[in-house]
């Protein structure tokens, strides 16, 4: 039975995906399956029949335009469908537009659940079309040359002297890259990496698709013709690897070294993914008692920052990235969003600040990213621009920095912590979003949030506040509110009046009331300063000058 869209939306990673648009187009045939980033028309030199795309428009999410001109060429294509996910994480919306055409089209737009990756999607359409058996299976044939690459695994902790043992055993030269086109480990020339890396880069998507069926192909890289293989148990896509020799291709080449390859690569990166997620997880809890001080002796504290490869005794700043994008998300794609912040964003911020200084470290906890610095006359404004351009660079994020007080002791950490954590946090409230912000400039916010809990300062607050707060609460008006909005203005009446929506004159004869009912001028030094704080305790967060 013919597979199609109607049939793919039944099993696998599309079971709970939304039927946007082209529902007349549900039973086209679904010949192959492939994932889309690339963000312009040329897509039609590539683009087959009865295949369906996946894609997050990752490269063009704020370029709707683009979009359309996507979606038309693969109507114009004749492939069976598009898959649209992570919607609110890239894109924010569908456009109107897009829906529009595909129904008129009769093309399948189809929206995936937020939690379903594409290989997710991808696999179980690739076993439903291929009867064809796993190419990481393990046979008796070449069990002599396998069983020597298992000895070198089990032999072998690090990865990269595993890999490179293997390389010496084959005598080839083969790069391993991971699932979001990462380069591990490579024995190749400087320069021949480069390009690949580049290709790799640039390609991955289509590497992928390429390679579904058979497992691998050969392709052109460079000058170079070179085997590419992915590294794959029948659910799992652990990466991918590329060797040169091509020319000299053959099925006796695929039934050992290929196999022995994936085999090993499996094993090896599987191990290497356990390995991060243990690391991580170490990583977390030990974050967790570093910024409570959870250590009895500071010999604890640095024997553990030792065991994760960390230093903690040089430290004297922090500096911290609140990702405000995240907690605004879903608490499925809060996970999406810090994934993608792990896998693609906190390496390049570890290479910055490492050149800076290569005893500096980060980690992410939850909504935050943790720099631990070591401050030689750094120029914070400068560090935090550009660590803030690498967080959001083609991204939607938005972000808050805070930078620390400077600590001498490591025991002060969590004192750096929390300076840092105010200094991000009361200078997005204070100051606004995507703002780098230093603790002095909050200094004073933060001792007016720890007088916000005194029951007496409250009280105190109230009372300077209660002629206005009776005259509102018996005849129905808004002085307390204008009072607030004429100090925060600076007695600007244009700009007051415009936010109250109210006309000039009326806005003066409020203000004359006040001063009346307060016997007073709170527009005056030193009354000004008791009554903006009175305001800022009495209010909250519900008025922020």
């Amino acid at each position: 039975m013919a597979l199609t869209i109607r049939r793919a939306l039944s099993f696998g990673g599309l079971s709970d995906a939304t039927v946007v648009a082209g529902e007349n187009g549900l039973d086209r045939p679904l010949e192959s399956v492939s994932v889309l980033e690339v963000a312009n028309s040329d897509i039609s030199k590539w683009a087959l029949k009865n295949q369906l795309y996946i894609t997050s428009f990752y490269a063009i999410f704020d370029d709707i335009e683009k979009q359309k001109e996507v979606v038309n060429t693969l109507i114009g294509c004749g492939c069976c469908g598009l898959v649209l996910c992570y919607v609110g994480t890239w894109v924010q919306e569908i456009d109107s537009e897009i829906i529009r055409m595909c129904d008129e089209a009769g093309f399948p737009l189809l929206q995936g659940n937020s939690d379903v990756s594409y290989i997710d999607i991808m696999r179980p359409i690739l076993d439903n079309l291929s009867e064809t058996s796993d190419n990481s299976d393990i046979g008796d044939k070449n069990l002599p040359l396998r069983n020597e690459i298992l000895r070198i695994i089990v032999d072998e902790e690090d990865d990269n002297v595993i890999f490179g043992r293997i390389n010496k055993r084959l005598r080839k030269k083969i790069s391993y890259y991971n699932t979001y086109g990462k380069l591990l480990f490579s024995d190749q020339d400087k320069a021949v990496l480069e390009k690949e890396e580049l290709f790799v880069a640039e390609n991955f998507n289509h590497i992928l698709y390429t390679c579904s069926e058979t497992g691998h192909a050969i392709m052109d890289i460079g000058s170079r013709h070179c085997l590419v293989a992915l590294i794959r148990s029948r659910k799992n896509l652990f990466g991918l690897f590329i060797l040169d020799g091509a020319e000299t291709f053959s099925q006796e080449m695929e039934e050992t070294l290929i196999d022995a390859l994936v085999v090993s690569g499996a094993l090896v990166l599987k191990r290497r993914n356990r390995t991060e997620e243990y690391r991580d997880k170490a990583m977390q809890e030990y974050v967790t008692d570093l910024i409570i001080w959870n250590f009895q002796l500071p010999e604890n504290a640095e024997d553990r920052a030792k065991a994760l490869k960390v230093c903690i005794n040089d430290k004297n700043r922090m500096v911290i990235i609140n990702i405000n994008s995240i907690q605004r998300q879903k608490a499925n794609r809060q996970k999406d969003i810090q994934q993608y912040i792990k896998q693609m964003i906190l390496p390049r911020l570890k290479e910055y600040i490492c050149k800076l200084n290569s005893s500096n470290w980060l980690a992410m906890r939850s909504d935050m990213i943790l720099f631990f610095l070591v401050d030689e006359g750094m120029n914070m404004l400068e560090f935090c621009e550009r660590i803030k351009s690498i967080t959001m660079d083609r991204s939607q994020f938005s972000t808050s920095i805070g930078i620390s007080k400077r600590i001498c002791l490591e025991r002060e950490i969590p004192e750096a912590y929390n300076s840092a954590r105010l200094a991000a946090l009361l200078g997005r409230k204070y100051y606004g979003e995507n703002r780098i912000t230093n603790y002095e400039e909050v200094y004073f916010f933060a001792k007016l949030e720890e007088i916000r809990l005194d029951e007496n300062a409250r009280a105190v607050g109230e009372q300077i506040l209660k002629p206005l707060i009776s005259y509102d609460e018996i005849h129905g008006t808004e002085l307390l509110r204008t009072l607030f909005v004429l100090i925060k203005y600076k007695e600007n009446t244009q700009s007051a009046s415009q936010e109250l929506y109210i006309h000039k004159n009326t806005l003066l004869q409020r203000k004359n009331k006040i001063v009346g009912l307060l016997g007073i001028s709170p527009f005056e030094m030193p009354y000004e300063i008791n009554f903006t704080i009175a305001l800022m305790i009495y209010k909250g967060d519900a008025w922020v000058l």
